[in-house]
């Protein structure tokens, strides 16, 4: 049977830890989500299940009716609240958000690797390059030497052993008109890069670039400082 209204108090802390004083007909009516109050009558009750031992009164008494203690409050198996449009829309906002978060969490490891991946090839290029640069050292100082013999060119004017003299190479350029299609134009996001390269977003593509960009920057100075010792 629900208690009657404005004759049993109840004290509870507020979310600031205030302590206030309570309807505990109107407490009733809020765990129990009763949208309308006014339909209550007297021959309403409620199942025990929704209290414990401590709501009613001498409970180690054996007796074949319990009695509940005027403060009690249902607490146990109390109906779910119905969540409305408003909050079903802020809760699928709130999924979605962390669902992005998620997502931008992997991103952000998948592109440190990629960059740790990077960073290895730029060694291994830069490493490479080292070992061009000494090599061509080497040639620049077999060059100013004795004749490097394992070499198949023959400078033009160079009397061999055959007595044939050397003849400088020629090139002939001839123009190839080659018809092409800007692939440029079909790569727009992430996805389309991936689908064309096999890149998997912009940031490594861009990495790589800076490297290539790198790499020729050394390569063209390692070409002109060895054309000026010459």
């Amino acid at each position: 049977m629900f208690p009657p209204k404005g004759k049993f108090y109840t004290k509870k802390k507020d979310m600031f830890g205030n302590i206030e004083k309570m309807d505990v007909r109107k407490e009733w009516e809020r765990v129990l989500k009763i949208a309308k109050p006014e339909l209550i009558t007297k021959k309403w009750a409620v199942c025990s299940l929704h209290f414990d031992r401590s709501d009613y009164v001498l409970p180690d008494v054996p007796a074949k009716r319990r009695v509940l203690q005027k403060t009690a409050i249902p607490k146990y198996n109390l109906p779910q609240r119905q969540q409305s449009e408003e909050e079903k829309v802020v809760e699928e906002k709130k999924k979605k958000n962390e669902k992005n978060r998620e997502t931008r969490r992997i991103n952000r490891e998948k592109l440190k690797e990629s960059k740790d991946h990077v960073q290895d090839l730029y060694k291994l290029v830069m490493d490479h390059q080292a070992q061009q640069s000494e090599d061509l050292e080497d040639i620049q100082c077999n060059e100013e030497g004795e004749p490097n013999l394992s070499s198949p060119f023959v400078d033009a004017g160079t009397q061999t052993d055959s007595g044939v003299s050397g003849c400088e190479p020629t090139f002939v350029n001839k123009d190839v008109q080659i018809g092409s299609i800007n692939v440029c134009h079909l790569i727009k996001n992430d996805k389309d890069l991936s689908i064309m390269t096999g890149i998997e977003n912009f940031g490594i593509l861009n990495a790589i670039v800076d490297i290539l960009n790198t790499v020729s920057s050394i390569q063209l100075k390692s070409h002109l400082m060895i054309t000026n010792q010459k």
